[in-house]
């Protein structure tokens, strides 16, 4: 599992913030590149192996943030 956290430094209203996790079983001797970005409203994370394609086994969960 990898729980990315993204925010920006701009302050209130522009200040957002988010969170994503995945998971995947990683296959030995690769390297993985993430990309967690703000897209409009949302923001997005992904994962790449070194061909430039995600895992056979990624997943995206819900993540809930602490409170």
């Amino acid at each position: 599992f990898i729980r990315a956290g993204l925010g920006n430094t701009r302050v209130f209203p522009l200040l957002r913030s988010c969170i994503n996790l995945v998971s995947f079983v990683p296959t030995e001797g690769a390297k993985y590149r993430m990309r967690h970005r703000f897209e409009g409203e949302s923001c997005n994370v992904e994962l790449l192996q070194d061909d430039g394609k995600a895992p056979a086994t990624l997943q995206t969960h819900n993540a809930r943030t602490c409170r």
